[in-house]
C-alpha cells in the first residue's frame, strides 16, 4: 500500500540492528530496503539487489559459509521456496 516503501526501509534498518552482515534482496521493493540498511551503517558491498531469482539463488550459494544463518523472507507469489529448496539441497551435499 501507501506505506509500503517506508515500511520496507524500515525492514532494512532493523536488519542491521538486528546484526545482518549480508542483504540479498530481491523484488519490486529491494531499493527501498537497502536504503534503510545503508542509512543504517551497512555497507555498499554488503546490500544486493536482485531482479533475478536465479542469479540471487547463485551469488547466495556462492557466498554461503558453514555456520552461517539465512533468513529468507517473501511472499509466496515471490517464489521464494526455490531459494530455500536449493539451500537445503546444497547443505546435504556439503
Amino acid at each position: 500500500g501507501a506505506a509500503s516503501s517506508e515500511l520496507h526501509r524500515e525492514v532494512g534498518k532493523r536488519a542491521v540492528e538486528s546484526g545482518v552482515d549480508q542483504l540479498f534482496l530481491f523484488g519490486e521493493e529491494t531499493e527501498a530496503t537497502a536504503h534503510g540498511a545503508k542509512q543504517a551503517g551497512l555497507k555498499n558491498g554488503h546490500v544486493r539487489c536482485y531482479r533475478d531469482l536465479d542469479l540471487l539463488k547463485k551469488d547466495l550459494l556462492h557466498e554461503m559459509k558453514s555456520g552461517d544463518v539465512i533468513l529468507i523472507k517473501g511472499s509466496r507469489g515471490m517464489n521464494m521456496e526455490r531459494i530455500v529448496d536449493e539451500l537445503k539441497r546444497a547443505t546435504r551435499r556439503n
